[in-house]
């Protein structure tokens, strides 16, 4: 973590993101990511077509790794991508959530424990900026509890739709 005052912040001083790069190939499949999530309520909620809203966060969590695959490997990193990233992360998240609670796919608590985590980081995120921090370098176990969460979701829609 960095001591930064957000405004004292330069646009591509992190880690060589170029800035104002919106037109590139991992931007295209984050903001595809951010389609399904929609999408995938409708199927869950209104259509109630399970195996398709597997479908959908299926591709929306291998998606995940493969937006940021891409922009390393083509070199476009972007700050645009870096946002929309974790932005499509935790909307895929709640609307998982949301859709599975109503379904009764889990429990209100397990909702509410996850809503508490998401909100913690959200409220610690805003007191580090408030004293002039920039954000947490991304860290592996914050990837892997995302992937793990995203990988876990599909599996219990599964769960939940095969008759037992």
């Amino acid at each position: 973590m960095s001591r930064r005052p957000a405004e004292a912040e330069q646009p591509g001083a992190s880690g060589g993101t170029a800035p104002g790069r919106v037109l590139t190939v991992p931007n295209l499949i984050s903001f595809l990511r951010l389609l399904g999530v929609p999408i995938f309520l409708y199927l869950l909620l209104g259509a109630h077509a399970d195996v398709a809203a597997l479908v959908v966060l299926a591709i929306g969590g291998t998606t995940d790794w493969v937006d940021g695959w891409v922009a390393r490997r083509l070199r476009q990193v972007s700050r645009l991508g870096e946002l929309l990233d974790p932005l499509a992360d935790r909307l895929y998240i709640l609307a998982t959530l949301v859709g599975f609670t109503a379904r009764e796919v889990v429990p209100w608590q397990f909702t509410a424990a996850l809503l508490a985590r998401e909100l913690l980081l959200l409220a610690s995120l805003g007191v580090l900026r408030r004293f002039g921090y920039g954000p947490p370098p991304v860290h592996y176990v914050g990837k892997t509890a995302t992937f793990l969460l995203l990988a876990a979701f599909p599996t219990l829609l599964l769960a939940s739709a095969v008759p037992g």
